[in-house]
């Protein structure tokens, strides 16, 4: 029995392991979108081996299409080309979706910001839009930019008060 070793990232993995009644760490760099052939091959051996992997976030080939896949793969059998592809085009999804999750948690960050200096100077605030736009560095493919429009909706604004007034609630409260 083999066990193969696939990086689907676009970085270079260092792949340590250790294996049952050796005190020595194996280790090996496996660069992306290529694979590796675990000289071990003990059935032991190599269930030790994926116990470690999946530790970490590694996935059989099967099961590449998971939000936690660290874009390690594994299988008994060489992995084919299709399938580290899947897992880069997999990796590069997830990515993308933790970024525009971010920019939906700093948008609404920003809005309750903006609402609370609102309501302090005694004004409402209606909706916030914030647009993001990507640029693109030397090297980048502008095709893989993204542009995004987050939006937080709220009611309508609450009545104004004026600015004097606002000054004087102020003063109140500190005294």
């Amino acid at each position: 029995m083999s066990l193969f070793v696939a990086n689907a990232t676009s970085r270079r993995f260092h792949f340590n392991y250790r294996v049952p009644e050796v005190t020595r760490l194996f280790d090996t760099y496996i660069e992306p979108g290529h694979q590796y052939k675990v000289p071990q091959d003990g059935p032991d051996e190599i269930k030790h081996i994926v116990h470690q992997l999946t530790q970490y976030g590694a996935r059989p080939r099967s099961e590449i299409v998971d939000k936690d896949f660290s874009g390690i793969i594994f299988d008994t059998k060489p992995i084919s080309v299709e399938s580290i592809r899947a897992g880069m085009s997999e990796v590069d999804e997830a990515a993308i979706q933790r970024a525009l999750d971010e920019r939906q948690k700093n948008v609404i960050a920003a809005d309750h910001q903006v609402a609370k200096l609102a309501q302090e100077a005694g004004t409402g605030v209606g909706s916030l839009t914030l647009s993001v736009q990507e640029q693109a560095k030397p090297g980048d493919n502008p095709n893989d930019l993204q542009n995004t429009t987050v939006a937080v909706e709220r009611g309508q604004p609450k009545s104004a008060r004026s600015a004097a007034e606002a000054t004087k609630a102020r003063s109140r409260a500190r005294n």
